[in-house]
């Protein structure tokens, strides 16, 4: 109910009194021969009698094979028990040996969808957790015993994909979302369940686990005791049986008791061949059945674990332990070391039986005794030793140079001795290019006289020794006053660059002005930016007037590192204006009623100009009037 009402008893009870028949949701069943339950909806004609999945069916059964709740149905002669499932059109079924029993495995199906024809999920035995998050899609579709399905597209066959589901909801929860996000823990925590994929027509999976086919009659197939698991198939007409981790591209390829390898080619065989990747396609079928084989190329092969096999027609059919050839010996080498001894099966580029051979081109020169070596290498070898069949002159000549004198003394036997001497009549001066004698070279380098640092007694070398001391202890001296005019130096750059960053905090500073006093709004704020060479910075900064004499301030410049900060406060002296307190509400309130009083005395001085017009115009008639009886009074005075 999803928290709209309470129930008695379980979930999955067979009978749930609600504590508020009001908020139960309702079921839909149109048709002849339909059964809806709680939540459900059922449409269609179900007058079918006859074998349908992995039970049969008729007219009377409709309420057994449509049990759970909020099953959703839609089409002829289709029948859905489960919890939340979905079936889209004819003669589907996704069944369930559920009973409406409390523990009559209730979540058989749980979730199971599917949208074509003649497509079934077979739950009614088997597996406790059969059929839970399968989903079914195309035509003529079966799982059986299987959870965590995929199927899409015609003639699928998925059976024994089946996972014991830890974690599953056993009860609604407080709200749809609740529950649905229940599942998905559940699902995620148990890696999908069986998690087998059949994409195409015609594929068949049985035993398999965690495994996706993709395309037309591939076959994956494990045993009850030795599930296939983890593996990759995509193509047409392969089969793979007992096997783990492995990885399939092709058409027509076998791979069999195998685990960890990768086959991208056709009619290819691979037998035992664990951790081995074969790439190129055999038109004869070639069977590779060696571990940790590597075979690029087709009709390629390897006889041996470990070996590999390069190029098109290449076997590989040395294996480790073969000696190399020796040329001291001119027969195999009885060195068991890695170095003349394979550790490994061999790399072959060809098959001599077949007289296939290659030439390895474009190869570096190689440097260690296991590396391989090239034309290059070998003819430099070849012309260090010397060219083949030449006799050479190993007889020595002894000649005298510019500074050695030979003197050649025969001997009875017909030998001669020779005497080398060393010509010493050279003298130590600019230019000359003679040997010199100890006694020379001492009277040259001797002191004569005692000085601050050299001495009579000493040999030449004690008197350079004393100079080359007082030369480092000089020589370092000059480095530490270098080293300290280095410092000041960096101290000088840093302090500029300081100086800089200082400068833009001045003036970023300086960008802050507050704005003009109001009682109303006594708080400012400022932001400004400040440039100086090359440095800038930030400033922001508070103003505060708690009335219109008084105003404290803060402001702060970041940049660079350089952080400046100021506090103010400034106050004004002497007599103020009678409205210097007033807000800017009240000085327009004043300027308002100004405003009225001066529109009043307009209206006055109108009425007034108008009232002095009338008594003009009066008297001027008067005037007219008394001028007209002076005029009279004239008359009769004549």
């Amino acid at each position: 109910a999803f928290g709209q009402t309470t129930y008695s008893g379980s979930w999955w009870s067979s009978a749930r009194i609600p504590a508020d028949p009001t908020k139960v949701v309702g079921s839909v069943a149109i048709g002849d021969n339909t059964f809806a339950r709680t939540g459900s909806t059922m449409i269609g004609s179900h007058n079918y009698q006859g074998a349908l999945g992995d039970t049969t069916v008729d007219s009377a059964s409709t309420r057994t094979s449509a049990l759970n709740v909020y099953a959703t149905t839609i089409g002829a002669n289709s029948f859905s028990n489960g919890a939340f499932t979905t079936s889209t059109g004819v003669y589907n079924i996704i069944s369930s040996d559920y009973n409406g029993g409390r523990l009559a495995n209730p979540v058989k199906n749980l979730g199971a969808t599917i949208n074509g024809s003649l497509n079934s999920i077979e739950s009614m035995t088997g597996n406790y957790y059969s059929g839970i998050g399968n989903t079914v899609s195309g035509v003529a579709n079966r799982t059986f015993n299987s959870n965590g399905a995929l199927v899409y597209g015609a003639g699928n066959e998925i059976t024994n994909s089946v996972v014991s589901f830890s974690g599953m909801p056993t009860d609604s929860g407080s709200s749809a979302k609740e529950f649905a996000d229940k599942l998905r823990t559940a699902i995620s925590g148990n890696e999908g369940g069986g998690a087998t994929l059949a994409i195409g027509g015609g594929n068949k999976a049985d035993y398999t686990q965690k495994t996706s086919i993709i395309g037309v009659n591939n076959t994956v197939t494990g045993t009850s005791g030795a599930v296939s698991t983890y593996n990759s198939i995509t193509g047409f007409k392969n089969t793979a049986t007992n096997v783990k981790h492995v990885t399939v591209f092709g058409s027509e390829n076998t791979v069999t008791d195998t685990e960890g390898a990768l086959v991208l080619g056709d009619k290819r065989t691979a037998n035992g061949a664990d951790g081995s990747i074969i790439l190129g396609s055999s038109a004869g079928g070639t069977t590779t059945s060696v571990k940790k084989a590597v075979v690029l190329g087709a009709e390629a092969d390897v006889l041996h674990e470990g070996g590999v096999a390069l190029g098109a027609d290449s076997k590989a059919s040395i294996d480790k332990g073969v000696a190399g050839y020796d040329p001291d010996t001119q027969t195999a080498s009885t060195d068991t070391g890695k170095t003349w001894t394979a550790t490994a099966a061999a790399v072959s580029v060809g098959d001599t039986a077949n007289n296939i051979t290659r030439q390895i081109t474009n190869v570096a020169a190689g440097y260690n005794d296991t590396d391989a070596v090239n034309v290059a290498q070998l003819k430099k070898a070849m012309a260090s030793a010397g060219t083949g069949g030449v006799a050479r002159d190993t007889r020595n000549t002894v000649q005298a140079g510019t500074h050695v004198q030979v003197d050649e003394t025969p001997n009875a036997d017909g030998s001669s001795t020779y005497t080398v001497s060393v010509k010493a009549d050279g003298k130590v001066e600019n230019g000359n290019t003679g040997i010199v004698t100890g006694g020379t070279v001492y009277n040259e380098t001797r002191t004569t006289a005692d000085g601050t640092y050299t001495k009579v007694s000493n040999t030449a070398g004690e008197n350079i020794m004393a100079l080359d001391t007082q030369v480092k202890q000089n020589t370092d001296a000059i480095t530490n006053v270098d080293n300290r005019v280095t410092n000041l130096d960096n101290r000088m750059d840093r302090m500029d660059g300081r100086i800089d960053r200082v400068g833009a905090g001045a003036a970023a500073l300086a960008a802050l002005h507050p704005q003009d006093f109001d009682v109303e709004d006594k708080w400012d704020f400022a932001a400004g930016y400040g440039h100086y060479r090359s440095a800038n910075a930030m400033a922001v900064g508070a103003f505060y007037r708690p009335d219109a004499k008084t105003m404290v301030s803060v402001g702060g410049s970041m940049g660079g590192g350089e952080n400046l900060l100021n506090v103010g406060v400034s106050l004004k002296l002497g007599k103020s204006s009678p409205y210097a307190g007033s807000s800017k509400a009240a000085l327009a309130t004043v300027i308002e009623d100004q405003k009225k009083q001066l529109d009043a005395q307009d209206g006055t001085i109108s009425d007034l100009k108008s009232r002095n017009a009338a008594l003009s115009e009066k008297v001027e008639k008067q005037q007219a009037q008394i001028e007209e009886i002076l005029r009279q009074l004239a008359e009769l005075k004549k």
